[in-house]
């Protein structure tokens, strides 16, 4: 007689899901973060229906994931590439080495954000989580300032000069509080400012001003196409000679950022203008005077300048003095002679002048044009007056009187003296 006996066996899936995560531990405000995901299945048995899930935080924005299969592992009906911040993807893996899910997460960090940013992946099946890994990642500010300055090589003295600050934050990170400052040197006059904002950031203090001390605060965002712009400019004073120096700097808490230094030659810049007057006639033996004024427009000072005038040799008993308006100066005041020569200071203010005064007499026995000019030298440039000329005319005063007896004896001698005179100031042959 045989005998049968039965055993029943249950066979269960027993999988071994594993989820580890990486990611950098420090990062720059504004910059990416990069996580990597790696999901196993150490077995025995395969894990036909698993869960990968991960809620990035929101603190990152622009979030992509990207899914790479390998060996037998596959998508179990969702879409392997998302843009989003949930991660939720069904997957299929087989026990064994080769066989896994590796999903490549970026996201940018917020400009304005420091601190730590907490994220956890996990791995589910049939809605229970088997594993899961969190990584912390530090998030600190990348500020990177950087601050220029422009101006002129040379200005001239009397003359408005312009500089041009321009300070970025190539860092990634916003800059929350920034102080730009400029402390315009003293010889400079009449300062002012205006400052805005190229890009993102915005100007809190300090947008116009005036004064030597040019201060402005604001925020600024990340990247270096955003900026804060400062011009400003000042009077040169006109007598004024030498270099300016100047440098900006910015500055965030305890930290300063200075700006290249602008150096301005001052050189003197001025015209001058001689304005010469003279009679329009005389005649020979007559004194004339000619006037010769000089003014500076500006704008610099007019400083050691020579003037000059050669007076025709046809005036004779030269005398000349020059008279100073306004705070011009003269070396010397006087002279005589027919060359004219002195030394001259001329403010560029209104109501300086400079006055030369010439006095000659024409010499007798010529007739004709006296021509004549003045000028002045200074900074390396000739200034000329206008062309006077004064006609010379040969003029005869000539008289004649008879003189003699008023009663003659009959038989008696009449005599008669006639006298002829010239009483003008040219010499004149008469006939009788």
């Amino acid at each position: 007689m045989l005998s049968v006996d039965s055993v029943r066996t249950f066979i269960t899936a027993s999988s071994d899901l594993q989820i580890t995560k990486s990611a950098p531990g420090i990062v720059l405000a504004g910059n990416q973060v990069h996580y990597v995901i790696t999901a196993v299945n150490n077995g025995p048995s395969d894990a036909p229906l698993a869960t990968i899930s991960d809620l990035v935080p929101q603190t990152l924005s622009n979030v992509e994931w990207h899914v790479t299969y390998s060996g037998g592992a596959r998508s179990a009906g969702a879409s392997s590439d998302s843009a989003s911040n949930t991660i939720f993807l069904p997957v299929s893996i087989p026990a064994g080495a080769g066989n896994s899910v590796r999903i490549d997460v970026t996201g940018t960090s917020s400009p304005s954000f420091t601190g730590t940013i907490l994220n956890t992946a996990q791995i589910l099946e049939s809605g229970i989580v088997k594993d899961e890994d969190s990584v912390k990642t530090v998030v600190v500010t990348d500020v990177r300032l950087s601050v220029g300055k422009t101006g002129p090589d040379t200005a001239a003295a009397g003359n408005r000069i312009a500089y041009r600050v321009v300070a970025v934050n190539e860092g990634a990170s916003d800059l929350d509080a920034f102080t730009l400052s400029d402390a315009v040197p003293g010889t400079l006059t009449n300062v002012t400012w205006t400052a805005t904002i190229q890009g993102s950031g915005a100007i809190t203090t300090g947008a116009t001003g005036s004064g030597n001390n040019v201060a402005v605060t604001g925020s600024l965002s990340g990247g270096a196409a955003n900026a804060v712009i400062l011009d400003i400019s000042g009077t040169i004073p006109p007598d004024f000679t030498g270099t300016i120096i100047n440098s900006a700097e910015i500055s965030r808490g305890g930290l300063a950022i200075g700006s290249n230094k602008v150096q301005t030659v001052v050189v003197p810049q001025y015209a001058l203008s001689l304005d010469k007057s003279a009679p329009a006639t005389a005649t020979p033996g007559e004194e004339i005077t000619y006037v010769l004024r000089i003014r500076n427009s500006g704008p610099s000072n007019a400083t050691g300048i020579q003037v000059r005038d050669t007076v025709p040799a046809l005036l004779q008993n030269i005398t000349w003095t020059a008279t100073a308006v306004g705070g011009a100066a003269v070396t010397p005041a006087s002279g005589s002679g027919n060359v004219v020569a002195f030394g001259t200071d001329i403010p560029a203010v209104a109501g300086s002048e400079v006055v030369l005064t010439i006095r000659g007499t024409v010499g007798s026995g010529f007739a004709g044009t006296i021509v004549n000019t003045g000028y002045a030298i200074g900074n390396g440039t000739t200034f000329p007056s206008n062309e006077t000329q004064t006609t010379i005319s040969a003029t005869a005063d000539l008289s004649i009187t008879k003189t003699g007896s008023s009663n003659v004896a009959l038989g008696g001698r009449v005599v008669w003296t006639l006298l002829v005179s010239n009483r003008g100031r040219w010499e004149q042959t008469a006939q009788l």
